[in-house]
Formats: C-alpha cells, sequence, structure tokens
C-alpha cells in the first residue's frame, strides 16, 4: 500500500472527533481533484448515515425529501458494486441508462449547485451493510475523465479509509466485537499487505499457493470484507497487521 494513502488511514483513524474526520476527508479528496465529496453508509438494522461537505441548502432538501432512496447516483451504486462515473447527462452519454422524472429532477437540483459530475465508491459488506462514497468534481468532464483513469485505484483506496473510520466509529458506539485473525491469516494478510502474490508468499512461508488463497479468504470472511485491498485497510486500522 501507498505511503500516501497509510497517511490517510493513520489521519482518519486519528481523528476521534467527526469534525476532524470530515476536514480530512475533504481535505486529500480535494488535493486530488475533488471539491465535493458524501460518504454514506447503511448498516443492517440501522438508519442511514453519513458525512458530507455538500451546500447546506441541498442537503436539506436531500434529507428532507428522502433523495437518499431516489438519487440515481445512490441507486446505482446499490445496484453496481463497483466503482463508475456520473454525470448530469448520463441519458444523453451512456444510452442504457433510464432516468425516472423525480431522479432527473434530483440532478436538476444538483445542477443549480454545481453538482454536475464525478465519481462514485460502494463498499459491500458481507453482512449486508453498504458504504458509498461520491467524490464530485468542478473540472471539465476531460479533466474528470483523466482523474478517473490516473487516480481511480488511489480514491478507492481512500473509500476503504473512510469507510473503515466511520464504521468502526458506529461500532464503538454500539458495541459491535472486535475482529480476531488466525496467525496464519495474518502472516498471508501481511504479506499481501507488503505488495507479495499468494505465489511469493506461498514461497517465505512454504505452504501452497491454495493454502494462502484459503487463509486470505477466510481473513476476508473475518473482517466482513469483498476484496483483499478492503481486509488490509481494515486489518492496518485495527492494528492486526502492520501498515
Amino acid at each position: 500500500m501507498d505511503p500516501e494513502t497509510i497517511d490517510f488511514l493513520k489521519a482518519v483513524r486519528d481523528n476521534a472527533e467527526i469534525t476532524d474526520f470530515e476536514e480530512s476527508t475533504a481535505r486529500t479528496l480535494r488535493e486530488m481533484g475533488f471539491d465535493q465529496y458524501a460518504y454514506l453508509v447503511h448498516m443492517p438494522g440501522r438508519r442511514i448515515l453519513g458525512v458530507d461537505n455538500f451546500p447546506t441548502e441541498f442537503r436539506t432538501r436531500f434529507l428532507l425529501q428522502d433523495y437518499v432512496f431516489i438519487d440515481p447516483v445512490l441507486t446505482t451504486a446499490r445496484r453496481k458494486l463497483t466503482p463508475f462515473e456520473w454525470a448530469y447527462d448520463w441519458e444523453r452519454r451512456l444510452g442504457h441508462i433510464r432516468l425516472t422524472p423525480k431522479q432527473k429532477e434530483i440532478l436538476d437540483e444538483g445542477a443549480d449547485f454545481g453538482i454536475t459530475k464525478g465519481t462514485a465508491f460502494p463498499i459491500p459488506s458481507l453482512r449486508g451493510g453498504l458504504g458509498i462514497l461520491v467524490a464530485n468534481s468542478s473540472e471539465s468532464e476531460r479533466e474528470v475523465d483523466q482523474l478517473w483513469r490516473h487516480r481511480r485505484h488511489e480514491i478507492h483506496l481512500n473509500a476503504f479509509c473512510i469507510h473503515e473510520a466511520f464504521t468502526a466509529s458506529l461500532a464503538n458506539h454500539f458495541g459491535d466485537y472486535a475482529y480476531k485473525l488466525a496467525p496464519r491469516e495474518t502472516e498471508c494478510l501481511q504479506w499481501a499487505a507488503s505488495g507479495k502474490t499468494v505465489w511469493e508468499t506461498s514461497e517465505i512461508l512454504g505452504i501452497s499457493e491454495h493454502t494462502v488463497r484459503t487463509y486470505l479468504d477466510r481473513a476476508m470472511r473475518k473482517l466482513d470484507c469483498y476484496s483483499k485491498q478492503q481486509a488490509i485497510v481494515k486489518a492496518i486500522y485495527h492494528g492486526l497487521i502492520d501498515a
């Protein structure tokens, strides 16, 4: 994992106050070229929670009218579950996108506040929860496309960091259980965090590649993660492996 992501992970982990968390998130995304963001999380049995730096008037309207259940970016994120770009004129650009009149109205309202294009990063949970990071930009379409091509992976890792910091604060509040990995699961995840492939890890530990994959899969299940990269972020955040 690159040093910048590690620094950001430590920053959001160490910011106990939600205002500090919001500021560090906004600052990091702004440095990447995204001046607006929203992070939402829906945990099973609990209401949708989140943070953002959208204009107050738009945020208030969004919440009061329950746009969170209608907004085309969020509904697409729930269905797609992989990162994607979005834009105000989705229907024209993509052809296969069909928006309802209410969804078009929401995009129109967002455009009034300069919210016209950006990216979305869904973060699913094995237990049914879902986090979504939406990072929007006021740059031109061409520049946003370039940001997407060159910084997509980096932003995705930062989305995992944001998700972990926010959900960990909820877990502390609700008294959820702590995570624990077996020694071999920890070793395999630690080597993965160091950039080693499954084959390289198998050679280092003297076990088969199949066994390494099994340990990594078990670690992902225990950490409630869909991907190895998310599991690495989560393990570092909770001190299960070294950064």
